[in-house]
């Protein structure tokens, strides 16, 4: 969001990712890519929800070590190719889009957020509950970027 780590985190991912696995796509067939990358993958990923969950004051501990307050679950499927991993840069635009847009419609929240933390040591419960939605809305997305599980 607009925390201390937030602006870069999607814009940044979004334009690395399908490229990345495009290039692990093509010199390897889609199964082999999703059991030896997947696992990798799915743990970077899961380490930059944990940095937006951070940035969005709802963990309180930064990413610095393994085995933190974030779990992302991905369960790998799909037939990902090198050709559909970077025509994702292209059909994940809208639902990326739609992300940003929601992001900026929580930053009231997320300032109300600061001050309640900083006044009663906790997020509220709907603001934190928001914020929570929009992780997992993201973390869905990048786990369908990186050619981890088929859209839909």
């Amino acid at each position: 969001m607009v925390g201390p780590f937030g602006g870069w985190i999607l814009p940044t991912a979004y334009l690395v990712i399908p490229p990345v696995a495009g290039l692990h796509l093509a010199d390897r067939p889609a199964a082999e890519y999703l059991r030896q990358d997947g696992p990798r993958v799915a743990a970077a990923l899961e380490w930059l929800v944990w940095l937006r969950a951070f940035g969005m004051l709802v963990v309180d501990r930064p990413p610095l070590t393994a085995g933190g307050p974030v779990r992302l679950a991905v369960a790998e499927s799909g037939r990902p190719t090198a050709a559909t991993a970077v025509l994702r840069l292209l059909t994940g635009l809208p639902v990326a889009l739609a992300l940003f847009a929601a992001g900026a419609a929580l930053i009231p929240a997320w300032l109300v957020g600061c001050a309640w933390l900083a006044a009663r040591g906790r997020l509220p419960a709907p603001v934190r509950a928001a914020h929570v939605a929009l992780l997992r809305a993201e973390a869905a997305f990048l786990a369908r970027h990186a050619s981890l599980v088929s859209a839909g």
